[in-house]
Formats: structure tokens, sequence, C-alpha cells
């Protein structure tokens, strides 16, 4: 992950990782797992803390509540994953979710319309 932001930023400049951010069943859909990333968010974006420049996590390709909730709030995919995860002893595949804060932003690739493409593909579902 040492490519979510440009090449253009000192190699000292931080982001943020979320390790983990869970909310117990039956709290969920009451609105606490945004008001925690809503603390998070502005607390990097407070002036003492404003050289942070990305926050960004892993999740599972399979987990669709996890993808819907940070893609509702401005998370973009940066990176598949292949085999990222092991549980139970089974590999499994993880993507990398970015969102850019502060002034932040991605590095550009002659790749990045290949990969828009591709990222709008698999939004698509085909019966």
């Amino acid at each position: 992950d040492g490519d979510i932001l440009a090449s253009s930023f000192p190699v000292d400049t931080q982001v943020a990782y979320i390790l983990s951010l869970g909310v117990v069943k039956e709290f969920r859909k009451h609105g606490i797992g945004s008001l925690l990333l809503d603390s998070l968010k502005e607390h990097i974006s407070t002036t003492a803390q404003d050289h942070c420049k990305a926050i960004y996590l892993h999740v599972l390709t399979t987990n669709n509540t996890a993808i819907h909730f940070y893609e509702n709030r401005d998370f973009k995919q940066h990176h598949y994953l292949p085999y990222y995860y092991s549980i139970r002893g089974v590999l499994k595949d993880g993507f990398t979710y970015v969102l850019y804060i502060n002034g932040g932003h991605p590095p550009w690739t002659i790749l990045y319309p290949f990969l828009y493409l591709t990222h709008l593909c698999s939004c698509v579902k085909f019966t």
C-alpha cells in the first residue's frame, strides 16, 4: 500500500489506517459506525492534524455490507488483493479502500481509465 498517495507528496506524509471498525449486530443501522468514522475524519481534518492526507483500510471482497458502508462515505477502491486474508486456513481476497482528505490524492497512472472501467464492470450484476 505504499502507492496510496501521489509521488509528489513527501515520503513522510502521514496516512491513517483503520485496522478494524465494527458495531455489534443488534446495534447496527443506528448510525454508530457513521459516528465513529465521522469522529475520525473530523479529528484528522483539524488544523493540527491536516498533514494526514488519506485514510485507508482493507476489507474482504465478500463483505458487501462493509464495502457499501465505505463507498457510501466516499471511500474509493484502490487495489484488489488476491489471497490477502487467511481465515481459518482458507485464503480470501481483499480490497484496499482509500478516502483522500486534506488535499491528498492518488498517484496517476496510464492504467487509470482501464481500472475505472474494471471497477464499473465489477459493480454491475449480471443475471
